[in-house]
């Protein structure tokens, strides 16, 4: 069974919004409260956990879309 015939991670866009705004949220305390600290790690944090968010945000809207066409896919089968 490959990758595209499982359930995708997400369910609804509403899910997919919601998961990429925890992952800012965690971003946001992360990175300001170590920019405080140390400002080079914290730059360098901010952007590696900002780069996470996208990659996920990118992956659920792809999960997302596959499902989209699968379904489309077997309606007209």
């Amino acid at each position: 069974m490959s990758a595209f015939e499982e359930r995708p991670p997400y369910e609804s866009y509403a899910a997919i919004v919601a998961a990429f705004g925890g992952l800012l949220a965690t971003v946001g305390v992360a990175g300001k409260s170590t920019q405080i600290l140390a400002p080079r790690v914290g730059r360098l944090l901010t952007w590696s956990l900002g780069a996470a968010a996208a990659n996920v945000f990118l992956q659920a809207g792809f999960a997302a879309l596959a499902a989209k066409a699968n379904e489309l896919d077997s309606e007209t089968s």
